[in-house]
């Protein structure tokens, strides 16, 4: 007596290209190969396999069978099993008993899958190790495995199993696919591309709206938005009179902080040309380099900014360096209504689809890449946070972040789009702590945009001169970096006001234009013992897909790379089309628009929020700017 199975290792390296039908022919010459060793019992293949893990000389141990299948196929209708007339087992083969047992799982999973020749149905059970699985898994894995089956077997799946790639088979369950669709469904009525507004547009009509509100502050400097108009309209037009500037060029703007800085951005906006920020921070080498791969003709300067360039032998002797002040200082007593009269003919030939900005990025040959951002892009990024009612025009926005760094321009055509002030720091004024502190409580600034970096040093300042109450204004507090942590943010929140402040995580790549999901940080976050902040859902109007590396969606908790979608993805990378290539893909399964492949690697979970967990390649991010290290 006994029961005369023989267990079967088998080993065999799944294929996602290939067909299912051909999966099938795999695993069945596999099988035939196999029973040429089925004398083999599997408790001598153990004892065999522990004598391998005693000669592994890095001390690894080797893991037996963990994963068992089974298949069979019966004749039976019913379990009444009568040997003669006069022996009956019912009573040893109750239902009861076998449902309520206390058995020890061998494996950490076994399935097995009894076929029914005569009601030609097919019953699947699992059992499982709970040591290893709990039962709301394996009750999810039941689902996804009857998913599966139905894709294969059912009349009325589209899944072709001879010639689709079995990686095409998507295991998310119906209800996974509907939360997945109303997650990027959230849209923002913009209208038709062609009739969005531009950046400079939404400037001029806050100047209209409010002339006498304050626009710009820089210590006891302040420029309403009629002064700042006259300024912007004043350098336009001498830029395009006496420059001969042409709309559509890339103008570059080596500028350190002041408000000729924010006057010189809305000028080439007006002139309907590409502002690119050039820091006067960086070394005059890599500057010249990034003025040579713009192939811009026109730098604007300033009188902190022009001496870094006196020195400096271009090889093509084409690019003019303009002193911002001394146009400005020239032009004050030049006919106002001339320059007026040309105001609308520096408005209304630009169209929405033309490119607002253009800002460094870091590339994987050391070579740094040009993103190219559109005014649609822009624009719709911006309207997008409005509509989740996270700033307004009450606010006082304070600038830190560098120019080189994509979300200095959200700051200051952002917080002027949507008529709020801005408070401009001195030179380097980022880095000091204790003026940085004294502007916001003097200022009253209400938002700003800390990474966590900055966010240390600043608790660090206030904690050892016991200045609590200096940031008791902030209203909305932005942060973004892979290094935010629960820890840095409880740190921070003892000194803002804990009613009034709200701290967003947000996570955005320059190509898809500022800010892409946002996440407020919830006293939840702060006591998950992953001290992992989420960085949110995708804005509206925007689009996020996690996908798995044959570009198929991942279900919940499951990790893949991020793609991007919607409006705010950028239009190339400028004279790179190859790079643009790249990562501008295709995703027709999904949506009609091209997504921007991030490289970032996440994972979603059950409500819906995305997790950053790494990256793909080797690209880093310092003071949340990424760094490829090949450009070290």
């Amino acid at each position: 007596m006994g029961m005369f199975v023989n267990l079967l290792p088998y080993r065999f390296t799944l294929d996602p290209t290939l067909s299912f039908n051909n999966l099938l022919l795999q695993i069945q010459q596999l099988c035939l190969n196999i029973l040429d060793y089925s004398y083999l019992p599997y408790q001598q293949i153990i004892a065999l396999h522990r004598q391998e893990e005693k000669l592994q000389p890095n001390g690894l141990l080797l893991q037996p069978i963990q994963t068992t299948f089974q298949f069979q196929s019966t004749a039976y209708k019913c379990r009444r099993i009568h040997l003669k007339d006069d022996i009956n087992l019912d009573e040893f083969m109750n239902d009861d008993y076998f449902a309520n047992r206390k058995s020890v799982s061998k494996f950490d999973l076994s399935l097995s899958m009894n076929h029914n020749i005569n009601n030609q149905t097919i019953t699947c059970s699992f059992e499982y190790s709970t040591d290893v699985f709990n039962m709301p898994t394996i009750q999810i894995l039941c689902d996804r495995f009857q998913v599966l089956l139905a894709k294969l077997f059912s009349s009325s799946s589209p899944f072709d199993t001879e010639r689709q790639p079995v990686y095409e088979l998507s295991i998310m369950l119906p209800n996974e696919i509907q939360f997945m669709k109303e997650l990027n469904h959230d849209r923002v009525d913009l209208g038709q591309q062609e009739e969005m507004t531009l950046i400079h547009h939404e400037f001029v009509q806050r100047a209209v709206m409010n002339p006498q509100k304050v626009g710009v502050l820089l210590d006891e400097q302040t420029v309403t938005y009629s002064e700042l108009l006259y300024f912007v309209q004043m350098l336009s037009f001498s830029l395009i009179d006496k420059c001969n500037i042409k709309q559509g060029e890339i103008i570059c703007q080596c500028v350190d902080r002041s408000i000729e800085m924010v006057i010189g951005m809305l000028s080439i906006l007006t002139c309907g040309c590409s502002y690119c920020p050039l820091s006067p921070n960086d070394p005059i080498n890599r500057v010249c380099s990034l003025i040579d791969e713009t192939k811009t003709h026109f730098v604007l300067v300033h009188s902190l900014t022009k001496n870094k360039f006196d020195k400096t032998v271009f090889i093509n002797n084409y690019v003019s360096f303009i002193n911002i002040e001394e146009i400005m200082i020239g032009d004050s007593n030049c006919e106002k209504q001339k320059m007026f009269d040309n105001e609308l003919s520096l408005l209304s030939n630009v169209q929405a689809t033309i490119i607002a900005y253009v800002i460094f990025t870091s590339g994987s040959t050391g070579k740094p890449k040009a993103v190219q951002i559109r005014h649609t892009n822009f624009v719709s990024c911006i309207q997008s946070l409005a509509h989740s009612n996270i700033v307004n025009s009450k606010d006082i926005f304070v600038q830190v972040t560098p120019c080189t760094f994509d979300m200095h321009v959200g700051d200051i055509f952002g917080s002027i789009m949507i008529g709020s002030s801005l408070i401009i720091l001195r030179p380097n004024g980022n880095l000091d702590m204790a003026y940085l502190s004294h502007i916001i409580q003097t200022k009253q600034g209400t938002v700003i945009i800390l990474l966590s970096s900055l966010i240390m040093l600043l608790c660090e300042y206030l904690q050892e001169n016991n200045e609590k109450d200096c940031l008791k204004t902030l209203r909305v507090v932005f942060t973004g970096d892979e290094s935010t942590n629960s820890k840095t943010v409880t740190k921070f929140m003892v000194n803002v006001s804990q009613q009034q402040c709200s701290i967003y995580n947000l996570y955005g790549p320059a190509e898809c234009t500022l800010v892409s999901t946002c996440h407020r940080i919830t006293l939840e976050d702060l006591n998950d013992k992953t001290d992992s902040i989420p960085i949110g859902r995708s804005l509206s109007n925007y689009q996020c897909y996690v996908l798995d590396e044959y570009l198929q969606p991942v279900y919940g908790n499951q990790i893949g790379e991020l793609y991007i979608g919607g409006s705010g993805v950028f239009a190339g990378y400028y004279n790179r089309s190859d790079l643009t290539e790249q990562v501008l893909i295709d995703l027709p399964k999904l949506t009609n628009d091209k997504c921007y492949k991030t490289g970032d690697l996440v994972k979603m979970d059950s409500s819906g929020e995305l997790r950053f967990v790494g990256r793909v390649d080797y690209q880093i991010k310092l003071r949340g700017q990424r760094i490829e290290t090949g450009e070290i």
